[in-house]
């Protein structure tokens, strides 16, 4: 009688939140249009700039910079209208690429706030009075903490809950995908597999990857970076599994490639580096501005949080071998 009673007080307590799901499909919509005029805005940009220099276009790295915001305009498309529908799949891959988007966007308003003075410096060396150089940099970081801050955050808030969790299945009662594994460890596979993808635009940059203070390149760096992807494609799929050996992986990966960007910062010439990676004149002074000491030092903030995290998840990979000990126990 009185688990009957629970019941009922959680069907009370239950509100559907259709609407909100509608309304953050739209966002998500609108995200992807704007991702689309970006991808457009890329091509822009380079033709405008090769015109300019009267240098020729760099095809590869064209293709590739709008390829990434057309999967961007896509995924969230494809998200967006999963979440007017209210399915569990896009209410779990939202929540988790929101809480990504959160941490990246942090990280990145942190280093565009370290790089403030770099950027008044060069702003300052024309006739441009500093008044509006000031409102320049103050409209620049309103957009950026909208962008990169608030918006992921209002997604993060409003996709948690049990609430949204219910009103999606209790609207998509069919187990899909994402329900065949945790969520903490659903993430780490989504970001495990993203890292593969984005391995594979280096393809535009020549193939050229910093490895132990050394720079390889061509037919080389491809091979080392391809030989990575396949190692890493497979963590993906065995964090989905709930396999050990994928969390192992990820592990030993994360804690190598950064002692190998630690010791290649110590050691590597950033000129003959950017030149091996094909940048124009352009990019090359553009990367010049950039503080590498700060930035090495967020990614490695980035990559202890990331081994913390994988400490934490760890728990979900030993209750899935103790049920498969208990299973195989059942069968004899």
């Amino acid at each position: 009688m009185a688990e009957s009673e629970t019941n009922v007080q959680v069907i009370k307590e239950y509100k559907d939140r259709k609407v909100r799901m509608v309304v953050l499909g739209i966002i998500q919509l609108l995200l992807g249009c704007l991702a689309l005029l970006m991808s457009a805005g890329v091509i822009a940009n380079s033709l405008i700039a090769a015109h300019r220099g009267g240098g020729e276009v760099n095809l590869k790295q064209l293709i590739v910079g709008a390829a990434v915001y057309l999967l961007i305009a896509v995924c969230l498309f494809w998200l967006g209208i999963g979440l007017i529908l209210t399915r569990r799949w896009a209410r779990a891959i939202s929540l988790i690429l929101s809480w990504f988007w959160l941490l990246a966007g942090v990280f990145g308003f942190v280093f565009m706030l370290i790089m403030i003075p770099t950027m008044l410096k060069v702003m300052s060396q024309g006739n441009t009075p500093k008044a509006l150089v000031a409102g320049i940099m103050i409209g620049m970081m309103g957009v950026l903490s909208i962008f990169y801050v608030i918006l992921p955050a209002l997604f993060v808030l409003l996709l948690s809950g049990n609430q949204v969790k219910m009103t999606c299945e209790n609207r998509d009662a069919k187990v899909r995908w994402t329900d065949r594994c945790p969520l903490p460890v659903l993430a780490l596979s989504l970001i495990v597999g993203m890292w593969a993808v984005s391995m594979l635009f280096m393809g535009a940059y020549n193939w050229t990857i910093p490895v132990f203070g050394y720079v390889v390149t061509g037919t080389v760096g491809a091979c080392v970076i391809l030989i990575e992807a396949v190692f890493i494609v497979y963590a993906a799929w065995a964090l989905y599994r709930l396999k050990i050996a994928g969390w192992w992986i990820s592990l030993i990966f994360s804690i190598l490639i950064f002692a190998s960007t630690t010791v290649s910062f110590l050691k590597i010439d950033f000129a003959e580096y950017f030149q091996k990676m094909g940048l124009s004149p352009q990019q090359y002074n553009e990367m010049q501005q950039m503080n590498f000491k700060n930035m090495l030092i967020l990614y490695g903030v980035w990559c202890v949080g990331l081994i913390i995290y994988m400490a934490f998840i760890r728990k979900y990979f030993k209750q899935a071998k103790q049920e498969s000990v208990l299973q195989v126990e059942e069968i004899k």
